[in-house]
C-alpha cells in the first residue's frame, strides 16, 4: 500500500503540499530494504512497518529530496536526492537511466525492466489544470499490464492505496506542461 502524504496533513502543511516525490522515494527505498535486506536493508531504520514509523521514514526523505515551493518538480534531482540518501546510509543505490526516446512503449518497457529487477518504479506527471485526476504528482508503479486488445494499465501506490491507472492516460500526463515528467527506478 504505502506511505501516504495525507499523513501529514495535520502536522506539517507544507509536508502535506509537497511530499508526494518524498513518499515515492519512500515507497521505493523501504521495499528495497524489506525485499533484499543484506544489500539494502539500511535504507529503512524504523522498528517496524507502522504508520508512526513509516511517517519518520517519509520525513527523512522529505529532508533528503527538499522538495520546492511547487514540490520535486525534476526526476534527475529526485534520483540524485535518492542516491544521496542511499550514500549517507553506506548503501550503494543508482538510479537506471534511459536514452531511449520518450514513447508509450519505450515507457513501458522501462517500467517493466524496473519491476522484473523487483524495483518499483517512481513516476511524476506534470499535467495541471486538467481533469486528470493524478494530475502534477509522484507515484509509486508497482505493477503493469497490457491486455490482447493492447489495453494498458498500470498499479500504483499513492495516498497510502494501490489505484489502477489507464496508462496511455498517464502517459499524456508525465508529458504534459513546462516540466516533463518521467520515471525512475533504482538498482
Amino acid at each position: 500500500m504505502g506511505g501516504d502524504q495525507g499523513w501529514w496533513k495535520n502536522i506539517d502543511n507544507e509536508k502535506f503540499n509537497r511530499g508526494c516525490g518524498p513518499v515515492a522515494a519512500a515507497n521505493i527505498t523501504s521495499y528495497l530494504a524489506e525485499a533484499n535486506p543484506s544489500k539494502y536493508g539500511r535504507l529503512y531504520s524504523p522498528a517496524s512497518m507502522s504508520q508512526n514509523d513509516f511517517l519518520r521514514h517519509m520525513d527523512a526523505l522529505y529532508d533528503a529530496i527538499k522538495p520546492g515551493f511547487i514540490g520535486e518538480v525534476f526526476v534527475m534531482h529526485f534520483k540524485d536526492a535518492v542516491e544521496n540518501y542511499a550514500r549517507n546510509k553506506n548503501v550503494t543505490l543508482s538510479g537506471v537511466i534511459s536514452d531511449a526516446a520518450f514513447t508509450l512503449d519505450n515507457t513501458a518497457n522501462y517500467i517493466k525492466d524496473g519491476l522484473r529487477a523487483n524495483s518499483p518504479v517512481a513516476t511524476l506527471n506534470t499535467k495541471k489544470f486538467s481533469d486528470y485526476y493524478y494530475e502534477w504528482h509522484w507515484m509509486t508503479i508497482t505493477k503493469y499490464y497490457r491486455d490482447t486488445s493492447d489495453n494498458r494499465w498500470i498499479a500504483v501506490s499513492t495516498w497510502g492505496e494501490r489505484r489502477g491507472i489507464d496508462y496511455r492516460v498517464h502517459f499524456d500526463a508525465m508529458k504534459w506542461g513546462w516540466v516533463e515528467g518521467g520515471l525512475m527506478y533504482f538498482k
